[in-house]
């Protein structure tokens, strides 16, 4: 029997599945009746590289392991939630796995959008202007030639939190309007 669909969290090195966007991200699709399986890098020993493809080559051992028992042909829908360094590490999990799920992508990196496949299905791309490892007109560019909604976050830095709670839950509210 076919299932509704998984959702898998690729977070990135010191952004976890505890954090309240990504939290709020698999609560709408735990509240559609998708599965979530949220990945973890902790044991992954990056050793401070600040090569993020060397940080992904090292993280994506663990993530195929987590994976491993995953049937995912029992799924109708397979949706892969990245963040940062985890957007690289998706796109290389399907590559390596011969998926082809959705795609949401939040702050990505550039190597991300190099790597992604052409007709990629990416449902939603977002970045913060002060953003250090991706310049935000970049990923807009990115966007419009492939005609995926874009969420452009102003004075947002790689985190898209900001001091003000009120401020970083309005755009937790923008980013989970984007899901689908």
């Amino acid at each position: 029997m076919m299932k509704r669909g998984i959702v898998i969290a690729f977070p990135g090195i010191r952004y976890t599945c505890r954090q309240q966007l990504m939290q709020d991200c698999l609560a709408f699709y735990t509240a559609r009746g998708y599965e979530t399986l949220c990945l973890d890098f902790a044991g992954v020993p990056f050793d401070g590289t600040a090569d993020m493809g060397r940080a992904a080559e090292l993280a994506l051992p663990s993530i195929l392991g987590r994976l491993s028992g995953v049937r995912f042909a029992d799924y109708t829908d397979v949706a892969f939630l990245a963040k940062s360094l985890g957007t690289l590490c998706a796109v290389r999990t399907a590559k390596a796995l011969g998926l082809r799920p959705r795609f949401f992508l939040l702050t990505p990196l550039e190597e991300t959008l190099q790597e992604l496949p052409q007709g990629a299905d990416v449902f939603g791309a977002v970045v913060g202007t002060k953003d250090a490892h991706l310049a935000a007109d970049q990923l807009e560019q990115f966007c419009k030639a492939r005609a995926i909604p874009c969420l452009i976050v102003p004075d947002a830095g790689h985190r898209l939190q900001f001091e003000d709670a009120d401020k970083t839950q309005a755009v937790n509210r923008s980013i989970t309007a984007m899901l689908r």
